[in-house]
């Protein structure tokens, strides 16, 4: 997908989100696409400062999570464990930051 501070970036659907296969195609373009750095109009995955990590997408649908999975390799596995509408991920990356997490 591209590099976040340095580190190589890897992501994920997670098997809990549901939706339809046409959702869920454009979500994987969108991730294949890797990180995006223009604020509007690009689909893709973007950082929302230090809170959040969302796939956008046509529509207004967005997967997104919080949760980064480092490992000793310099890699960075993001999990897309939510499922909303723009109004859900600016909510939810008010309420929370991002979050680094050690997998071996």
């Amino acid at each position: 997908m591209g590099k976040y501070k340095g580190l190589d970036c890897y992501g994920r659907i997670s098997t809990d989100i549901k939706c339809d296969s046409t959702q869920y195609n454009e979500f994987i373009n969108a991730l294949e696409k890797g990180i995006i750095y223009k604020q509007q109009g690009n689909n893709g995955v973007k950082f929302l400062k230090e809170n959040a990590v969302e796939i956008k997408i046509n529509g207004g649908n967005r997967l997104y999570t919080n949760i980064l999975n480092t490992n000793p390799q310099g890699e960075l596995l993001i999990n897309f464990d939510h499922f909303g509408n723009h109004k859900d991920v600016i909510k939810f990356a008010g309420e929370h930051s991002l979050e680094f997490h050690e997998a071996f």
